[in-house]
C-alpha cells in the first residue's frame, strides 16, 4: 500500500494526483480468502493510468479499500444449561471472534448443524471457566448445538454491515449503562481480559478479549450494579455498570 499511496498529495480538502504519477502503476493488494478462513493472500494489481478517468478510479479504489479496514468484535456468550435464547442467538460482521465461555462444571460442545455456512466443532470439554472461539469470516447463518445437552442451541447470524467507528478519548468505555441486554466494551487498544464482579465482590465472570471491541450479554443476569473490570494495552481500569 505504501508504494500506492506515494502517488497522491492532498491539497486542503481536494485530491489530486501527482505530475510524477507513472502510467502504468503495479501494486500488491492484500485481499481475504474466506476459503481459508482468515488467511490472507496477495494480489498483484496493474492499474493503466494514462487517462483521468483511470485516475479518478485508482482513487475510488484506494478509498474504498481504506473505509473497509475496521477494528474487529469480539462477542462472548455464557454457555451452560438452561442459556436463553436472547444470548445464544446474535448477529456479528465478518470477521468477528465469538467466544462461547464454560459457566457450569458440566461437559458441552459448540457444534455446528447441518446446512451451517461454516463448520466448527469444540469437541466435548468439561470444566467451568473452559472456553472456545471461532472467527466468523462467510456471510449466512451458523445454527449450532451442544452435543451433550440437545437444548443448548443458537445461531450466529454473518451479515455485511457499514458503519462508523465510535471514538472516544478514554482508555475504554462500557454502553450502554445502565444495561439490559448486550453491554458493549470499547477500547483503544486490543483487550486482553474482562472480568465482572457483583457487590459482593464475587467473580461472576470472565473472559480473555483479542479485539478493541467485545460484547457480553447480560439479559440473564440479575437486576444490579456491576464492577467490569478490563486490561488493554498493558492497563487496567474498571467501571460501574448497572444491569436493569
Amino acid at each position: 500500500m505504501a508504494a500506492l499511496m506515494t502517488h497522491w498529495t492532498k491539497s486542503n480538502t481536494n485530491w489530486k494526483t501527482s505530475n510524477a504519477l507513472p502510467k502504468t502503476l503495479i501494486t500488491h493488494l492484500p485481499v481475504f480468502d474466506a476459503a481459508s478462513n482468515s488467511t490472507f493472500t496477495m494480489v498483484t494489481l496493474t492499474i493503466n493510468l494514462n487517462t483521468k478517468t483511470m485516475k479518478a478510479k485508482l482513487l475510488l479504489l484506494l478509498l474504498a479499500f481504506t473505509a473497509g479496514v475496521s477494528a474487529q468484535t469480539t462477542h462472548h456468550i455464557n454457555w451452560f444449561p438452561g442459556v436463553p435464547a436472547t444470548e445464544t442467538n446474535i448477529t456479528v460482521v465478518p470477521g468477528d471472534t465469538v467466544m462461547w465461555m464454560w459457566t457450569s462444571p458440566h461437559p458441552h460442545s459448540v457444534t455446528s448443524e447441518t446446512g451451517s455456512a461454516e463448520t466448527f466443532d469444540s469437541g466435548v470439554i468439561t470444566g467451568q471457566g473452559q472456553s472456545f472461539s471461532h472467527v466468523f469470516n462467510t456471510v449466512g447463518t451458523n445454527p449450532y448445538v451442544c452435543v451433550v445437552h440437545a437444548n443448548m442451541a443458537g445461531t450466529i447470524t454473518v451479515q455485511t454491515v457499514m458503519g462508523t467507528d465510535k471514538n472516544t478519548d478514554v482508555s475504554f468505555e462500557c454502553y450502554p449503562n445502565p444495561v439490559t441486554d448486550v453491554l458493549t466494551i470499547s477500547a483503544k487498544e486490543n483487550i486482553t481480559s474482562i472480568k465482572m464482579f457483583d457487590l459482593n465482590g464475587r467473580l461472576v465472570m470472565e473472559a480473555a478479549g483479542g479485539n478493541p471491541v467485545s460484547k457480553i450479554y447480560m439479559a440473564n443476569y440479575n437486576a444490579g450494579t456491576y464492577l467490569v473490570q478490563v486490561t488493554a494495552g498493558g492497563a487496567m481500569k474498571s467501571i460501574s455498570v448497572v444491569k436493569k
